[in-house]
């Protein structure tokens, strides 16, 4: 075959080469430079980092701060538009999303149970908590639609919103099949909702709240003395009263008053003042929230909600014995302090905003949004779930950074600049959190974990429990991957345990305190009341198996 003939330049390319096109490329390399001058420029202090609009008043808002449908905000929409209700698709439905949790019969024993608190609720006793009827009565319809819509955010009750109004209210309905109770006397079965139809609704609309200093003032004095709130709450909001500890919900089990101080994105129905007077106006049924209306007044409900919502500001950290309650002790003196804020502002204020909020300008371009630093929400610590973490998890998150997300290692920094970091991180939330003890590990059982007799337990009850996020397979894709958030509404993926960089680390002592405690704020729950310490390290024995499985098939260590 005759050789080509070599001609021009031009028809070199026009023969050899992709369609060319040189301003194009250009102004490609140029539109990149500048967006990454301006990434680089607004990551250093020398401009104001973005913050959310709102933030400054109610900083763990999720309605600012995540996507989260607020259960007083749900929009209640009518069953006219949905058609006759449809038994069937009720039952359907509630088996697909809902027995894992509350059980086959409703009777809040599904196989997650007993390692959720608060556990799922049991229908069959005519219990619930969240309502806008008075005290004593059971829901209204509407109450449960907002329940199934909004979630119960921070618990593990996800939101259903995503489901169309008609199976919405087919999920009513079911709920509300299953509110059965048996009568001895007369030996036949009952509905609750039957029996006991639901009072009206509160008018809530013409309630107006003023929330000024004398109206916050007012509404402190009435916490601490006439409604001895601070004895459940604690008297600085963080659920830390005397009787904190001896509380107990009406089915028996233990439960905790909620930390104030969190803000709305962590006290479940609630977004605003109006909504604390909703739940002072008519308590919380099965719980020892009483509702408050024979024991203040409609204006001191006001004047309490008016202070409640005082809780939730973020504070100006300003001198730091302004910021400290006595709940988290500093590692070290003021100028420390100031030192880790201006090594936080350098390298951390680009996702986790100036003010630690999470809300910096690169969050826009980011898949798992950045933790709110100053929430006092924590996942990765050795300290009990509602406390705040040990300096040595800051230090280790620091050092290492988080497998799978886009926290880096800061291990570049010495080792005063990672303490004075880690005094700033302190700074920014220690009025939001009590401070607790490391949970002690035990010492790895080396002759269990690893070995195949153990990983084929731990697979029955990995079977028996996880699969519903983790998948079959462990690949992070059970049906509840779909729909899984956390406490900021935020779409969260279970870990694909065979591929992914488990993010508190994959050593058996690591995976062990995963399963034991989960991560504070998001689906993972703490499995330590469910299985025993056995159980839990064969789960980590299984754990390990599909992780080495992976690796010899790809070759990958």
């Amino acid at each position: 075959m005759a050789r080509a003939k070599v001609g021009t330049m031009e028809t070199y390319r026009s023969q050899n080469s992709p369609s060319y096109s040189p301003p194009g490329v250009l102004f490609a390399f140029l539109g990149f430079l500048v967006f990454a001058f301006f990434i680089v420029y607004k990551w250093t202090d020398k401009v104001e980092v973005r913050e959310l609009p709102g933030v400054g008043r109610l900083g763990l808002d999720a309605k600012v701060l995540g996507p989260r449908t607020v259960w007083s905000d749900v929009q209640i929409a009518s069953r006219m538009a949905t058609g006759a209700a449809n038994p069937a698709l009720g039952e359907t439905l509630f088996k697909k999303w809902c027995i894992a949790c509350h059980g086959e019969k409703g009777a809040g024993n599904g196989v997650l149970a007993a390692a959720l608190n608060p556990p799922p609720r049991d229908f069959t006793k005519g219990r619930f908590r969240f309502r806008d009827t008075p005290q004593g009565s059971l829901p209204s319809d509407n109450d449960l639609f907002r329940t199934i819509s909004a979630g119960m955010l921070p618990s593990r009750m996800p939101t259903f919103g995503f489901l169309s109004v008609e199976e919405r209210w087919a999920l009513v309905d079911e709920v509300k099949k299953l509110s059965e109770f048996f009568d001895d006397e007369e030996k036949k079965v009952f509905n609750y909702f039957k029996e006991n139809p639901a009072d009206p609704e509160l008018v809530l609309s013409d309630v107006n709240i003023t929330i000024d200093d004398d109206a916050v003032a007012r509404g402190k004095k009435l916490y601490l003395e006439k409604g001895e709130c601070w004895k459940c709450h604690g008297k600085e909001g963080l659920g830390n009263g005397p009787s904190a500890s001896t509380l107990k919900a009406e089915e028996g089990f233990p439960i905790r008053a909620p930390n104030i101080r969190r803000g709305p994105a962590m006290l479940k129905s609630v977004a605003s003042a109006k909504d604390v007077y909703r739940v002072l106006k008519v308590g919380i049924s099965g719980t020892p929230m009483p509702s408050w209306e024979n024991g203040v007044s409609s204006s001191e409900m006001r004047d309490l909600a008016a202070f409640t919502e005082s809780l939730w500001k973020f504070e100006e950290r300003g001198a730091i014995d302004r910021v400290q309650h006595g709940s988290v002790q500093l590692t070290g003196p003021q100028s420390i302090v100031e030192l880790g804020q201006r090594l936080f502002l350098t390298n951390c204020a680009g996702c986790h905003g100036k003010a630690g909020r999470g809300d910096g300008v690169a969050t826009d371009i980011m898949r798992v949004k950045p933790a709110s630093l100053a929430s006092g929400i924590f996942k990765y610590k050795s300290t009990p779930e509602g406390c705040f973490p040990d300096p040595a998890d800051f230090k280790r998150t620091l050092r290492n950074g988080v497998g799978g997300s886009s926290m880096p290692a800061w291990n570049l920094h010495s080792e005063s600049e990672l303490d004075s970091l880690v005094a700033f991180l302190q700074s920014l939330s220690a009025s939001r959190a009590p401070a607790g003890q490391v949970i002690t590990i035990p010492p790895v059982p080396k002759e269990i974990v690893g070995t195949p007799e153990s990983a084929e337990r731990g697979k029955t009850v990995f079977t028996n429990t996880c699969v519903i996020c983790h998948g079959k397979e462990g690949y992070g894709d059970g049906e509840f991957a779909v729909i899984t958030r956390d406490y900021r509404g935020e779409l969260i993926r279970p870990r694909n345990l065979r591929e992914e960089a488990l993010k508190y680390g994959s050593d058996p002592s690591s995976i062990f305190r995963t399963i034991s405690y989960g991560f504070e704020g998001t689906p993972m729950p703490g499995f330590a009341a469910a299985f025993d310490e056995a159980q839990r390290w064969d789960l980590v024995s299984f754990v390990l198996s599909l992780r080495q499985e992976t690796s010899l098939a790809t070759g990958v260590k």
